[in-house]
């Protein structure tokens, strides 16, 4: 094979140096910061997918593109979809990675009864052998949502949450701290009509109703606290709308009913799965694919040209004598974005209310002489696409 130690050298062997420290450091990472210390709090989509998925896309673009400038291909083609392939096999073990280090580091805590749990050291997972459900007296949520590539399924989502008590004499208060939540689900098609969706939604809730009805929450092996997520605002939701809507500082679990030494199934064995077929794929992508002399030598000496548009683009963004204000702007409102998605408040969505607490624009209140929020609002921004929209305008602008 012609090249051979270039395709390992230049190729095959930073790809494996990069998916090591990228599964390796990232899970790390996350273990410290967000799992055993929780300095970090931030919702489980963004830790085990959002963040590594742009961490990703950063090294093949910085790290891997650019030796990829050695391939010959054919006129016209570019090595975008070889960026593909090499992304999603660094990507998918270190999502896997993920899952396993947050159930693997969880130790069960075995109590006699559920107040003691506000009494011991923190912990994920519980044994509870006396406690009361106070199922007469739910917390119930309904929401529904849109998803498909064309927008062609309609979902209706319902979150339950159980109050959970030492005993029965406990629930003349207003207020639970421990809750058991349960969801219900069901996927219809978006192109019916508004009555047929009413109709099916109707349908749904009764059929939840009767399912809920007929199952005892009391039986489960173990529960598992949730983590900051989607799943745990929608059980706060339904909290703050139930009888004990007083409710703070709420805990709420998931039953699980298979023995807790199976919680981790084969997900320690995918990781290297994933990483082997992955690694397979690139490899033979690497050994087949032509090369160009001419590039090899020129990257050897470093004088092959490797930038993008993109990096041209990205080095404009620093501030200089004739291009100042305009960048600092830009640094400072994602770099507020960035402090308010690691401590929590959303990244694709900011709330409307997280928002007002941080200075957003808001005219009864700025009557009130909160006149600082028309300048703390420029900073501001309800989500991801909000702020890329935002920012290139101001650049451009700028």
């Amino acid at each position: 094979m012609n090249h051979f130690s270039e395709r390992l050298q230049i190729l095959f062997l930073p790809y494996l140096l990069v998916t090591l420290l990228l599964v390796l450091g990232y899970t790390f990472l996350n273990w410290f910061f967000c799992i055993n210390t929780q300095w970090v709090v931030i919702n489980e989509m963004y830790i085990d997918f959002i963040i590594p998925m742009f961490i990703t896309i950063l090294l093949v673009y910085f790290v891997i593109r650019p030796r990829l400038h050695i391939l010959q291909l054919a006129p016209g083609k570019d090595t975008f979809g070889i960026q593909v392939l090499i992304a999603i096999s660094m990507f998918i073990p270190t999502a896997i990675a993920q899952n396993y280090i947050d159930k693997a580091t969880g130790t069960l805590t075995e109590v006699h009864r559920i107040p003691e749990i506000s009494k011991l050291p923190e912990s994920k997972y519980y044994d509870v052998d006396l406690f009361y459900l106070d199922t007469n007296h739910i917390g119930m949520y309904k929401t529904s949502s849109v998803s498909g590539k064309h927008s062609q399924h309609f979902n209706f989502e319902l979150y339950i949450a159980i109050p959970m008590f030492n005993t029965a004499k406990d629930t003349n208060g207003f207020a639970c701290k421990y809750w058991i939540g349960e969801y219900y689900s069901k996927q219809i098609s978006n192109s019916l009509s508004p009555d047929e969706k009413s109709r099916l939604a109707n349908v749904f809730l009764q059929e939840s109703e009767r399912q809920f009805r007929t199952t005892n929450f009391s039986n489960f092996t173990y529960l598992e606290k949730f983590r900051k997520s989607d799943d745990l605002e929608g059980y706060e939701a339904a909290i703050s709308r139930g009888f004990y809507a007083d409710s703070k500082d709420v805990i709420v679990f998931i039953r699980h009913q298979e023995a807790f030494e199976s919680r981790l199934g084969t997900t320690f064995e995918w990781i290297f799965y994933s990483w082997g077929i992955g690694s397979l794929v690139v490899f033979l992508i690497f050994l087949f694919v032509k090369l160009n002399p001419t590039r090899i030598a020129k990257y050897k000496k470093g004088t092959l040209k490797t930038k993008s548009d993109l990096e041209d683009f990205l080095i404009l963004l620093i501030p200089r004598k004739d291009f100042l204000i305009t960048p600092i702007l830009i640094h400072l409102n994602v770099l507020i974005f960035l402090l308010l998605f690691f401590f929590g408040y959303g990244f694709m969505h900011v709330k409307g209310g997280d928002l007002l607490r941080f200075g957003a624009n808001f005219k009864p209140l700025v009557s009130q002489g909160e006149i600082w929020r028309l300048l703390s609002s420029i900073f501001l921004h309800g989500g991801f696409i909000h702020i890329l929209m935002n920012m290139l305008a101001l650049f451009f602008a700028g």
